[in-house]
């Protein structure tokens, strides 16, 4: 028997691994879903999964500046993106493109994995969620998409205030 299997056995499964565990499953039954919503739904189902991860970003959003006391700056924003991708396992690069303006880049995104497993764009639920995250902690800043996702690639999102 392995190590990892007695300790979990045993009710001693390390942080790090039981919440990558819940985050994989949780991705996994969140990808499944939307594509069975898209399938039955098509269009309608769209706009319902677009709305529904629209009030999980502003959820999150919510809950970052009452816990962590983020402030309602263009720099929140991008850090409130940061704080949410470690916290999902993301790997991302953000690079400031101008004074007011940073542009977000997914090197690996579980999301993205995740949807790409049942041949669907990430963008539905993603783009709507940390638009609404980012929006949340600074009002006046705008997201645009520089790179859609595809099946193949992660997108490129830009912050601008």
């Amino acid at each position: 028997m392995s190590v990892s299997k007695m300790l979990a056995l045993h009710n001693l499964v390390p942080g790090g691994m039981r919440a990558g565990l819940i985050q994989d499953s949780l991705l996994d039954a969140t990808a499944a879903l939307s594509a069975a919503i898209l399938k039955t739904y098509k269009k309608e189902g769209e706009k319902l999964i677009a709305e529904v991860y629209r009030q999980q970003g502003k959820n999150q959003g919510e809950t970052l500046k009452k816990r962590l006391g983020l402030g309602s700056s263009l720099k929140d924003a991008v850090d409130a993106w940061k704080i949410a991708g470690n916290l999902t396992k993301l790997k991302a690069k953000f690079q400031k493109t101008g004074e007011n303006s940073y542009d977000a880049y997914h090197l690996n995104c579980p999301m993205h994995e995740a949807f790409k497993k049942y041949k669907i764009s990430c963008g539905t639920a993603c783009l709507p969620m940390v638009e609404a995250l980012a929006t949340t902690i600074c009002p006046g800043v705008k997201m645009t998409v520089v790179r859609k996702p595809t099946l193949e690639e992660t997108c490129i999102k830009r912050l601008t205030l």
